[in-house]
């Protein structure tokens, strides 16, 4: 068989491995909404909305609350509920009792669609 014969299917093949490595890259969800805003400054939080532009597996999916110490370790808050809402797009986080005044990270961990596991994190203040 001639060399040029064996060109147009390796293309074909080549072209159809990089269109499905690149549409499993585009399907990992994103972060695009939070509440309290990153770095934001607010008197009071009720809940916690974290907001992705895909929609999200509800068992595989996580947030974390903890507050932020003098020193830089983090305390865990403890008892927060969490909800899935708008077709399992947003993670809605509800502490059990007020937050007090201080910094607070928020640690997530969510997994899309493609069954890809993604992870954040930012931080807050209440005062």
């Amino acid at each position: 068989m001639p060399k040029s014969s064996f060109r147009l299917p390796l293309q074909s093949l080549v072209l159809a491995a990089g269109l499905f490595v690149a549409g499993g890259a585009l399907a990992h969800v994103a972060l695009v909404a939070s509440t309290p805003a990153a770095d934001s400054h607010v008197s009071s939080v009720d809940q916690l909305e974290l907001t992705f532009d895909g929609a999200l597996v509800p068992g595989a999916s996580s947030i974390t609350l903890s507050r932020v110490n003098r020193d830089q370790t983090l305390t865990p808050v403890d008892d927060v509920r969490l909800t899935h809402s708008n077709g399992n797009r947003t993670l809605r986080a509800v502490p059990a009792k007020a937050l007090p005044q201080g910094d607070y990270q928020v640690d997530w961990r969510v997994v899309g669609g493609d069954d890809h596991p993604m992870a954040g994190r930012y931080r807050f203040m209440v005062h």
